[in-house]
């Protein structure tokens, strides 16, 4: 089993860190970006939440085999700028 939280200052790497899926975000809002993704593995199945400071388009392709049930968050979600410091 595998349980994390990462922070992010570049929305490309946070994109990259989710390795079986093929992403790509592009930052449309000005500003810092900061992010943070929290996941948690146990080999068959794998949930995450991604909490971003900034808005983005996101472009990519889940992996093929998986079934993904998307939930957006709500916006009182505590910005992972403060956890990162």
């Amino acid at each position: 089993m595998l349980a994390e939280i990462r922070h992010f200052n570049d929305a490309q790497h946070h994109a990259a860190h989710l390795r079986s899926w093929q992403q790509v975000y592009d930052q449309i809002s000005s500003g810092r970006f900061c992010s943070s993704l929290s996941r948690l593995n146990t080999g068959q199945l794998e949930v995450f939440r991604e909490v971003l400071n900034q808005r983005v388009v996101q472009y990519g392709r889940a992996p093929a085999t998986w079934c993904t049930l998307p939930f957006p968050s709500t916006p009182r979600c505590r910005s992972p700028c403060k956890a990162a410091r």
